[in-house]
């Protein structure tokens, strides 16, 4: 029944958006992984694919494009054919906005059309278990307040989203947490069991595993509302620390793509999204379905890559 209904929408689609539009897709596309295979990127992408291509009727083929924190893989797609059969997934961060210490080879909000947000990894702040100086964030909070510039955080590297959600929980908190960028999430985490460091600023996908091991402690989750996938960790919300930071994954086009192409894909997101299967393996891995629509994901990347921008040209 799900499908016949759906057939008929993209059948109304088709007689409203005319000829040149009707033929899409004709083959198969291809979703551009601007980072490298077997991140939660890759996985959250062949995942999508996987379900989208049985709506669709056509392949849909994941490639990794790595390099230049995702701008390479960006680029791949901006120098294509605008005709809809090559998007891109990426997380609107750090890597996707020109600072005053970094030129983007592209402006993200510009050149690319947005079809929608499939998913999101919400930042979170994870001590070793059994760390006897603090249980839970009220301990954490106050032992950093009591000791300035001395509690030590790493963070998968400078430009990311977990350096942009420890700036701003220092900035909202009034704290002085030090920031150690590493060269990635495993690093970070390597850290933090290492003893290396008091805490890590890391995503729920990152920790998961972690957790079930008993080795690490989530104390607090940057969102505006707890996750289902450990719902006794509060939000910093909560805890008068009013941050509400993810590494949101979405699909963008090449500027110039036919609209209703567009306005397609948005709805085949939508789809995928309303599966009770695909949910249960995106939670699997940490990522719970966290759907937006085209004009809702536009302004929430224009939104983010603007607070990333005024934080790293400070």
């Amino acid at each position: 029944m799900k499908k016949f209904v759906f057939a008929l929408m993209a059948a109304a689609l088709l007689a409203a958006s005319g000829a040149a539009f009707a033929a899409y897709p004709e083959g198969p596309i291809t979703v551009v992984v601007p980072y490298g295979a077997g991140g939660a990127m890759d996985i959250t992408a062949r995942l999508f694919a996987k379900y989208a291509e049985k709506i669709c009727g056509q392949p849909v083929v994941v490639t990794n494009v790595p390099g230049g924190s995702g701008s390479v893989g960006a680029m791949d797609v901006l120098k294509s054919r605008n005709d809809g059969y090559k998007v891109l997934i990426f997380d609107p961060g750090p890597g996707f906005v020109t600072t005053k210490t970094n030129k983007v080879p592209f402006n993200t909000v510009k050149d690319f059309m947005m079809a929608g947000r499939q998913t999101s990894d919400v930042r979170v702040i994870a001590v070793r278990a059994g760390d006897e100086r603090y249980a839970n964030a009220e301990q954490f909070f106050a032992y950093v307040k009591a000791n300035p510039g001395k509690v030590n955080v790493a963070t998968p590297g400078a430009r990311t989203d977990g350096s942009i959600s420890l700036t701003l929980l220092n900035r909202v908190g009034g704290f002085e947490m030090v920031n150690l960028p590493c060269s990635g999430a495993n690093e970070a985490k390597s850290n933090l069991l290492g003893g290396h460091v008091d805490a890590a600023g890391l995503s729920i996908s990152d920790c998961l595993p972690l957790i079930a091991d008993k080795k690490i402690v989530v104390i607090g989750i940057c969102d505006a509302q707890r996750n289902a996938m450990m719902p006794d960790v509060p939000t910093f919300r909560e805890l008068g620390v009013d941050v509400v930071w993810k590494t949101s994954r979405g699909y963008g086009f090449k500027k110039g793509t036919d609209p209703e192409i567009v306005a397609y894909f948005d709805e085949l997101i939508k789809k995928v999204s309303e599966n009770p299967d695909y949910a249960a393996e995106l939670k699997n891995i940490g990522c719970p379905v966290d759907y937006l629509g085209r004009e809702e994901y536009t302004k929430y990347v224009e939104q983010n890559l603007a607070t990333i921008a005024e934080i790293l040209n400070k």
